[in-house]
């Protein structure tokens, strides 16, 4: 559904998606940027599907240990955030 958003945002030069202040919502649209379903972007977390379903719908907060790599993850593919 979102494999070509990361290729027409870079043609747009600016990113007409709303300001992300939550982590809920950062993650939310760094996956559309990438053109990443949660499946994919779930898989590059190293995380089940549900899980990242649960924390995009703020139901859980991500552990120490998966903020780190999302963090990570933002910095080297969106580093917008």
């Amino acid at each position: 559904m979102y494999q070509h958003t990361k290729a027409i945002l870079d043609s747009l030069e600016y990113n007409p998606f709303l300001p992300a202040n939550r982590l809920a919502q950062k993650l939310v649209l760094c996956r559309k940027i990438l053109g990443l379903s949660q499946e994919k972007l779930a898989r590059k977390l190293g995380v089940d599907e549900s899980t990242l379903a649960s924390w995009e719908a703020e139901r859980h907060r991500p552990m120490k240990r998966s903020l780190e790599v999302i963090e990570v993850f933002f910095k080297k593919n969106c580093p917008r955030f």
